[in-house]
């Protein structure tokens, strides 16, 4: 399919060509690997500067795998093909300083808030631990300060810094991992169902919050979801996966309003809408 013509403002941040992923299987008393399992199959798109991609599909069609790819959490787990040229430069290719640098422009969010925050850090030591990691330059005077600036943008109060993560709920929880993506300044995070693991009230305070974080910081977002109701709330353009391939993709309104492939029509079919209102 033709590229879209680039303007000024939604210039390609993060342009993804021909991805695949294979993963090993193994048997047998050694473990050899005695075939593959591809689970993508070769996807590309393009996340726009300050907007948001969702990438949507059912259970298994390879969508977190390409997301995880892409934050560089596969390398050991997956033979990757393809290209992710973030700002021109090939994610995949990169090592040492080169990928350390480009850690700090792409971060992830996971489905599970309990699961993705170390119980035994407090909240002050999950939000520092990054930036420690990732801008060893800062002082711990500079770090208080961008901690503090990361908790009031992400709606908690300052006395959270104290507290352990079991003693929050899984909104508030999620909100902690939102914090600790945007540490860093990240230009791209990947979202990998942010919000499915949360009750629909919490729900919409949390895409609420990812959606005013963007306008303000300017961050793009590739939103991975299976709930193609929330996709119309927070995306600017929606990509269909399936059983690791991409069926259709383009502008939200496009691809919600008239879309083409029939396995589109059937997730939109089954899915209650979210209303913008909430």
């Amino acid at each position: 399919s033709p590229r879209t013509a680039k303007t000024a403002d939604t210039s390609t941040l993060l342009d993804v060509q021909d991805l695949f992923a294979r993963f090993p299987i193994r048997s047998g008393l050694l473990q050899r690997t005695t075939r593959w399992f591809d689970a993508v199959g070769g996807v590309s798109f393009q996340v726009a500067r300050g907007q948001t991609l969702a990438l949507v599909g059912e259970s298994g069609c390879g969508k977190t795998t390409t997301g995880k790819a892409i934050v560089q959490l596969l390398r050991t787990q997956a033979q990757i093909a393809g290209k992710a040229l973030l700002e021109g430069q090939d994610l995949f290719s990169m090592s040492g300083g080169v990928l350390q640098a480009a850690r700090r422009k792409v971060q992830i969010i996971f489905q599970d808030p309990f699961a993705s925050l170390n119980p035994r850090m407090r909240v002050y030591e999950l939000l520092e631990e990054g930036l420690m990691a990732l801008h060893p330059e800062m002082d711990s005077a500079a770090r208080r300060q961008r901690i503090e600036q990361l908790t009031d943008q992400v709606g908690l109060r300052r006395d959270a810094l104290g507290r352990w993560p079991h003693e929050f709920s899984g909104g508030q929880r999620q909100r902690i991992a939102i914090a600790r993506a945007l540490a860093v300044q990240p230009e791209l995070i990947v979202c990998d169902e942010p919000t499915s693991a949360l009750d629909v009230s919490v729900q919409a305070q949390i895409l609420n919050l990812l959606r005013a974080l963007q306008s303000e910081l300017g961050v793009s977002y590739l939103f991975i979801t299976h709930n193609i109701g929330v996709v119309e709330y927070i995306a600017d353009r929606v990509a269909v996966m399936r059983a690791g391939r991409i069926e259709e993709q383009g502008p939200c309104d496009a691809v919600l309003g008239s879309p083409q492939r029939d396995y589109t029509r059937s997730l939109l079919a089954a899915v209650p809408r979210l209303q913008a209102g909430a």
